[in-house]
């Protein structure tokens, strides 16, 4: 359970409609693939992968998101910034705070369908080389064989899992 303290009060992260709501009016992105073609992300989404690439905005984007069940009592930006600033220097560094913000989407039944998405993208083969592949594809399959793999160990650390076909 991820918790956030903000002056005398303890904030529980939830995930629901309200957490979706805000996450695509605020935070849904557009992502270019390998062959320039424009995809939109919905706000979970973008969260989520911002969260795998231990993007700092991304844990205030998902404090925003999981308090805003909170309605009018939700804590402003700022306020969330400041109780992050203090949970890390408490913490000593950031990992615990991605891990719980990860691992609330992660283990959330209404993002279940979502999380399995990411994580079968996650398992799946890079592109197998090409016969006449040139130096440069090779070299771009070649990283994004890389990157793959880096998302994929990151995806263990942050949720404690193992991730196999």
């Amino acid at each position: 359970m991820a918790e956030l303290i903000i002056g005398d009060k303890i904030y529980e992260a939830k995930t629901g409609f309200k957490f979706k709501n805000i996450a695509d009016k605020k935070y849904k992105t557009e992502q270019k693939d390998a062959k320039g073609n424009t995809t939109e992300l919905d706000g979970f989404m973008s969260v989520y992968l911002a969260l795998l690439e231990y993007d700092l905005d991304a844990l205030k984007q998902f404090w925003d998101c999981a308090l805003a069940h909170k309605g009018n009592d939700r804590p402003t930006i700022e306020q969330i910034e400041n109780a992050l600033d203090e949970k890390i220097e408490s913490d000593g560094d950031v990992d615990q705070s991605f891990q719980e913000a990860f691992q609330v989407l992660d283990q959330s039944g209404f993002f279940k369908k979502a999380v399995k998405q990411i994580k079968d993208g996650l398992l799946q083969d890079g592109p197998e080389p090409k016969e006449n592949e040139t130096e440069e594809e090779k070299e771009k399959r070649k990283q994004e064989e890389e990157a793959a793999k880096i998302m994929k160990e990151r995806y263990e650390e942050l949720s404690g899992q193992s991730l196999t076909k």
